[in-house]
């Protein structure tokens, strides 16, 4: 995180005195360490961040501040809010690069003297789309079996993914 815009919350009153000024445009990306999904998004933040300078880029763990994160009814990470104000321009739930991308250039391009529709014909997210596909093939064919939970299969982080994991060892099947 070389660039100044781009700001990991440390405390609630950063984003709060940001939000107040009510004349910039603020994005907020919420994430969590456990969520592998959240990588992709994390890249794709840092590469906005660095093309729109003038927008201030928040990183939200979305557990450490329960508070503001039941304020934006983040019920999934990674999300990622745009926000002027008290004013929500644009919500993306889930790894939709695309759509975060479109989201950005829409609410934040005329702040940084970028053209909305230059900007959100960026070629960035066919590429991370097509390194998101290799990835998920390599994933699948690591295993004869293979499982998408949240948390890990040492710690699930909800009960579904707990009874998957149990209901696999309890019948030995050899997973990933």
């Amino acid at each position: 995180m070389s660039n100044d815009n781009i700001v990991k919350l440390a405390e609630e009153t950063q984003l709060r005195s940001k939000l107040e000024e009510n004349a910039h445009t603020v994005v907020v990306y919420f994430w969590a360490d456990w969520a592998v999904q959240c990588e992709q998004v994390n890249s794709v933040i840092d590469e906005l961040g660095a093309k729109y300078a003038k927008t201030t880029f928040f990183k939200v763990e979305a557990e450490e501040f329960p508070e503001i994160s039941e304020a934006y009814e983040i019920s999934a990470v990674p999300t990622v809010i745009i926000a002027k104000g008290a004013k929500i321009l644009g919500r993306v739930d889930g790894v939709n690069v695309a759509e975060i991308v479109n989201q950005v250039a829409k609410n934040c391009a005329a702040a940084n003297g970028i053209s909305a529709q230059a900007s959100s014909s960026a070629e960035a997210p066919a590429e991370i789309k097509q390194d998101l596909n290799t990835r998920l093939k390599g994933l699948v064919e690591r295993a004869p079996v293979m499982v998408f939970i949240k948390g890990t299969a040492a710690q699930p982080r909800c009960g579904f993914s707990k009874k998957i994991v149990g209901m696999l060892n309890e019948q030995n099947i050899k997973y990933g």
